[in-house]
């Protein structure tokens, strides 16, 4: 584990495609699709995320698609992935849509970060958009308050 609490990715040395597969299979688990231990299968999700982050950018179509997924945690580590791994218009583009359909409050809460971790200014009027819903989740609304002040203010 680094000083950032990252673990060092020089230790994920398997293909993509085992990565891949690794997460595939914990979220089965985790969302009863697939038996298996609930406690591995956590493991497994987490350890393949990092696997998945430690790629680099050949991980982006996969997360990409995790946006897409029917569960929301897989919704959630793809924001969490694709800030980490940072992008071009096309990843801000695809966060912000995910994040306009989204409805869990996790998932949205990962997406928003992952917005201030690209740090498009795109990102702004949604950003503020949420922050002055009163009908938003207020962990929410405090995650956006955060991510605008840390990530955009200091661009004025």
């Amino acid at each position: 584990m680094q000083p950032s609490g990252k673990p060092d990715s020089a230790q994920y040395n398997e293909p993509l495609a085992h990565y891949i597969r690794q997460y595939e299979d914990g979220i089965a688990v985790l969302n009863g699709v697939k038996n298996g231990d609930a406690a591995e299968a956590y493991r497994q999700r987490v350890e393949a995320t990092w696997g998945l982050i430690a790629k680099g950018t050949d991980a982006i179509p996969f997360a990409l698609d995790m946006l897409k997924s029917k569960y929301a945690d897989a919704r959630e580590d793809a924001g969490g992935i694709l800030g980490e791994l940072g992008g071009d218009e096309t990843i801000v583009n695809n966060v912000l849509a995910r994040l306009q359909q989204e409805s869990d409050n996790q998932a949205r809460d990962s997406l928003i970060l992952a917005l201030g971790q690209l740090r498009s200014r795109k990102a702004i009027p949604i950003l503020r958009e949420i922050i002055c819903n009163t009908q938003e989740d207020g962990d929410t609304r405090w995650t956006a308050i955060e991510v605008l002040g840390e990530s955009f203010v200091a661009d004025f």
